[in-house]
C-alpha cells in the first residue's frame, strides 16, 4: 500500500485485510457490498496476503476491472489457469507481479542472446521469509531466464538445502534452453548480507552486469523501483487501453515451470 501512494494519480477506494471486515481509505464508500465496491473502483490490486484471492479475481473479472495480480504464484494451478480463462473471456487486462523484468537494464539487455545467466539474490535470516514470498522470488527468476533465452527450455535441475532449520533456505536451479543457453539462480534466504546480482555472458563471452544492488531493508525481496515501475506501468496500460508487457499468461507459464522445480526439491 505504501508503494502504491507514490504512484501518481493513484488512490484507494477500500482495503480489505485477511479475516477482518473492508475497510474504508477515502471515505464515503458503503462497505456493505463488496460488488459495489469493487464497481466504484478504476482497478483492482489483489495481494497473496488475502484469503478470498481466487474469490476476489472472480468478482474483478465479472466486473470488468483491470487486476493488479501481485502474487498469483499461490494460487493451485487449477484456479490460476480459470482466472486466465477469465482474462481472455472478459478482456480485461491482468498484470502479474513479475518484477525482475522492470529491472533497469533488462529491457537494454533483452534483445542480446545470452550464453549464461547468472542470478543470485541473498537474504537475511533477520526475519523469516514467507513461503508466498519465496515463492514469488522463485517465479519471478524463473520467468527472468525464459524471458531473456528467447527459447523453449529443454531441461530444468533443481536441489536445495536446510540452514538452520529452515527448509529450502538454500536453492540452486539450472535451466538448459533448445539454443544452448543456460541460465543458473541461487536464492539465499539465510545469507549473511541483502544483495542481488545479475551477470549477462553473450555470444562472445563478453560479460554485462545486468543488475546489482544492496537491499537497503532487511527481507525487502524486491528492489521498490522495480516494483513502482511495475505499477506504474500497469496504471498508463489500463487507462491507454494497451497490452501490458506481462500478463497472467507468462505467470502460468512460469507457474507451470516451477512445478518441475519444486518437484525435485521435494522428492
Amino acid at each position: 500500500m505504501a508503494l502504491w501512494r507514490q504512484v501518481p494519480g493513484f488512490s484507494f477506494i477500500f482495503l480489505c485485510c485477511p479475516h477482518k471486515a473492508y475497510h474504508s481509505i477515502s471515505g464515503g464508500v458503503s462497505l456493505d457490498d463488496l460488488d459495489q465496491l469493487i464497481a466504484q473502483s478504476d482497478f483492482i490490486d489483489l495481494i497473496d496476503e488475502s484469503p478470498r484471492l481466487y474469490e476476489h479475481f472472480l468478482k474483478a473479472a465479472k466486473a470488468h476491472k483491470d487486476v493488479f495480480f501481485a502474487n498469483p504464484f499461490v494460487l493451485p494451478l487449477d484456479q490460476l489457469r480459470q482466472c486466465s480463462l477469465l482474462v481472455k473471456e472478459s478482456g480485461i487486462k491482468c498484470q502479474p507481479g513479475l518484477y525482475l523484468r522492470y529491472q533497469e537494464d533488462i529491457a537494454a539487455n533483452s534483445e542480446y542472446v545470452f550464453k549464461f545467466l547468472e542470478s543470485v539474490i541473498s537474504l537475511t535470516g533477520n526475519q523469516p521469509v514467507h513461503y508466498n514470498k519465496w515463492l514469488a522470488l522463485v517465479n519471478n527468476h524463473v520467468d527472468l531466464l525464459s524471458f531473456l533465452a528467447h527459447a523453449p527450455i529443454k531441461r530444468i535441475s533443481a536441489f536445495s538445502l536446510p540452514i538452520n532449520g529452515i527448509e529450502h533456505a538454500l536453492l540452486n536451479f539450472r535451466i538448459q534452453f533448445d539454443n544452448r543457453s543456460v541460465g543458473n539462480c541461487t536464492i539465499n534466504i539465510n545469507a549473511l548480507v541483502e544483495e542481488q546480482i545479475s551477470c549477462l555472458y553473450n555470444e562472445a563471452q563478453q560479460k554485462l552486469i545486468l543488475w546489482s544492488k544492496n537491499n537497503s531493508a532487511p527481507n525487502d525481496i524486491f528492489d521498490q523501483n522495480c516494483v513502482i515501475s511495475a505499477m506504474e506501468d500497469f496504471i498508463h496500460n489500463s487507462r491507454e487501453k494497451i497490452a501490458t508487457k506481462v500478463t497472467i499468461f507468462d505467470a502460468l507459464n512460469t507457474v507451470e515451470l516451477t512445478k518441475d522445480i519444486l518437484n525435485q526439491i521435494e522428492a
